[in-house]
């Protein structure tokens, strides 16, 4: 662990480097060596969840330390949304809509909104249930709309990113929503 958090600190005194996990494989391997070594500190797990969080080539590689984590505390939010990735994409929708349920809790605090919103749209969309998958899109744009400018701050770039393309396809859904609606001459 001590060896993840020295590549990291000497990459935030290098002004080219950035000082994150995902620019940093090599700092997630040592976490994920020491997270072995001391499987029962779920402290440390939880670091390694949000290291896997940051790189979404190693999503797969999260899943089996997601599933430890939320046994251990249900509320994480780094694991609610791994391993709702890892339902929406077995497709299996009784699990993934446990965990929708989780993170759509009040009080559930997590800074996976729009990722989270973006995968509920795909699944729906992929059983063919466009109206839940259209309340995803429309709760995410409502969500967007009512962000206050210090809120869009602390987003992540994944979850910017994952806002922009949930709008997108939102506004993609409202556009093609109107050009079948028959032509009224008036």
């Amino acid at each position: 662990e001590l060896m993840a958090r020295a590549i990291l600190s000497e990459a935030a005194r290098d002004p080219k480097r950035s000082a994150t996990y995902a620019a940093n494989p090599a700092a997630v391997d040592y976490l994920a060596k020491a997270a072995s070594l001391q499987p029962g500190d779920i402290e440390l797990q939880k670091r390694l969840v949000r290291a896997y969080v940051q790189n979404p080539g190693n999503f797969g590689k999260a899943v089996k330390v997601a599933e430890v984590v939320h046994k251990a505390d249900p509320q994480d939010p780094d694991s609610v949304f791994i391993l709702t990735w890892n339902a929406v994409e077995r497709r299996d929708l009784a699990k993934a809509e446990k965990l929708f349920r989780i993170s759509e809790a009040p009080g559930f605090q997590t800074r996976h909104v729009f990722q989270s919103l973006q995968l509920k749209a795909k699944l729906y969309a992929e059983r063919e249930a466009m109206d839940k998958a259209d309340e995803a899109l429309e709760f995410a744009s409502e969500v967007a709309s009512s962000l206050e400018a210090e809120q869009l701050g602390i987003l992540t770039f994944r979850e910017r990113q994952a806002m922009q393309a949930t709008l997108l396809d939102y506004q993609q859904r409202a556009d093609d929503a109107a050009a079948t609606l028959p032509r009224i001459k008036i």
